[in-house]
């Protein structure tokens, strides 16, 4: 008999090569916070899948010659980037806490796989209830198996979802936008979602909603895909029935050339485009044409880059088809 252990990611969509930030604490960590000179960095595999994370800690100094404790307030991304984030804020001193006295800060740490699209996420950030989101600690899935049917065991899967918080103190309403792997994998991330609060949100406030999508990768898993950065001829080339939307665009007239951020969900669900940029109200159509294609490739490699995220550079000239 084998116990599998599968990796439970947690991908929320504020966002998504190889930079990582700490934003400051405020006040008197401003005046003599002592943290390493470097930004934390990316472990090798996290960065070759281009992996992305926000994570949100408390921490608090009881010592100014001590490394803080830390509690995990809101997880999205991979377990082996809240291992380089934490780490990473091992290392922080407050050398002038008063003896005697305690000092709470809240700190995130934010890996970027993608530089193109960091002001896109600062903007949707700043003033978001997000802020403020509480989530469990990250959990892995133990699977007990027969020998032998290790081979016919999907060692992915992916689950996204819509949630809708209406109050600070209850979980939030879900709605399934895409599910595969196994019930243990779903099992394990609906009952993550049940512990999900947004304690910032007033109770009078409009209902607050997000996309979350989980992911499972099972230790045997031996490929590694990834999404790249990409020309639009190129995407377009690797793009599945493009004849089943016939379409007529002048590039020209967009502002070209530009880029766009694509995270892939097609067929599945609508792929996620943003302008990298200055918004052009032009290319309106030309984007909602980018969140129908999907690209023409097998099962285990659309699950493998599934919430994935390219920069497209389009050029200037006209599309046809």
């Amino acid at each position: 008999m084998n116990i599998v252990r599968y990796a439970l990611l947690a991908l929320l969509f504020i966002a998504a090569f190889g930079t990582a930030s700490a934003a400051e604490p405020a006040e008197l960590a401003a005046t003599c916070l002592v943290k390493p000179a470097e930004a934390p960095k990316y472990p090798e595999r996290e960065e070759l899948k281009r992996t992305s994370a926000w994570l949100r800690f408390k921490l608090t100094f009881t010592q100014p010659d001590r490394a803080p404790k830390m509690e995990l307030l809101t997880y999205n991304g991979s377990v082996g980037l809240l291992e380089a984030a934490q780490d990473y804020l091992k290392a922080y001193r407050l050398p002038c806490l008063p003896a005697g006295h305690d000092a709470v800060f809240e700190q995130v740490v934010d890996f970027e796989p993608t530089p193109e699209v960091a002001g896109h996420k600062a903007s949707f950030l700043k003033d978001s209830a997000v802020n403020c989101l509480l989530t469990p600690e990250p959990m892995s899935v133990w699977q007990t198996q027969q020998t032998g049917r290790l081979v016919s065991q999907k060692q992915w899967g992916n689950l996204l979802v819509e949630m809708t918080f209406t109050a600070p103190d209850t979980p939030p309403a879900v709605k399934t936008l895409y599910a595969s792997g196994n019930s243990a994998f779903l099992g394990a991330a609906r009952e993550a979602i049940s512990k999900y609060r947004l304690p910032c949100l007033r109770p009078e406030a409009t209902p607050y909603t997000l996309q979350q999508q989980f992911s499972f990768r099972g230790a045997f898993q031996d490929k590694d895909y990834t999404l790249k950065n990409m020309g639009l001829m190129t995407f377009l080339r690797a793009a599945k029935d493009l004849d089943k939307l016939p379409v007529h665009f002048e590039l020209d007239a967009m502002a070209c050339p530009f880029k766009v951020s694509l995270k892939l969900y097609q067929p599945a669900s609508p792929n996620q485009v943003d302008e990298v940029g200055p918004s052009v109200p032009s290319r309106a159509p030309f984007l909602d044409w980018l969140r129908l294609l999907a690209l023409n490739i097998g099962p285990e490699q659309f699950e493998a880059v599934f919430g994935a995220t390219s920069i497209i550079t389009v050029p200037c000239g006209s599309i046809e088809l």
